[in-house]
């Protein structure tokens, strides 16, 4: 099957769309330094994982693990790589260019200007989160668009 450089753009765009929606849920309860926590809860990113259709397992420790799209590889910290692409950021949510409308990073170096740090650092709600991803959501999607381009060429 061939993706074109559109389909990944409409893809991202949906996805975006859906993972602002289930952020903005008044019932998912957010989770900090994992993906999906023993309560349920998750983290922005996990929130990610749920809306590209990843399934999570949960062992007898009670810790859960997003199993990968592509070889089965197990996911507690950090969404697959290619989850993140899909929208346009890397695997701890950090953006080409920066996060525009986060006016205060605090003392985190620029590494560490990304949603994990967000979601795990900075206490930002989901709600929040939601608000930085839509802002962003235009270059979210050149980054997906660029990375499809260049994939195209290859």
């Amino acid at each position: 099957m061939t993706t074109t450089v559109e389909d990944a753009v409409k893809l991202a765009s949906e996805r975006i769309d859906a993972w602002i929606a289930a952020l903005r849920d008044p019932n998912r309860k957010q989770a900090h330094g994992v993906l999906k926590s023993r309560n349920g809860g998750q983290c922005c990113l996990g929130v990610l994982c749920d809306i590209a259709g990843l399934k999570s397992v949960r062992y007898a420790s009670g810790d859960y693990h997003y199993i990968g799209p592509v070889r089965g590889d197990e996911y507690y910290a950090k969404p697959p790589q290619c989850v993140a692409n899909s929208v346009g950021i890397g695997t701890r949510g950090n953006l080409e260019g920066g996060w525009d409308s986060v006016a205060d990073w605090g003392r985190l170096a620029p590494d560490y200007h990304n949603l994990m740090s967000l979601n795990d650092d900075l206490g930002f709600n989901f709600p929040q989160i939601a608000d930085v991803i839509e802002t962003n959501k235009a270059k979210m999607i050149e980054q997906v668009r660029l990375h499809a381009e260049r994939k195209l060429e290859v």
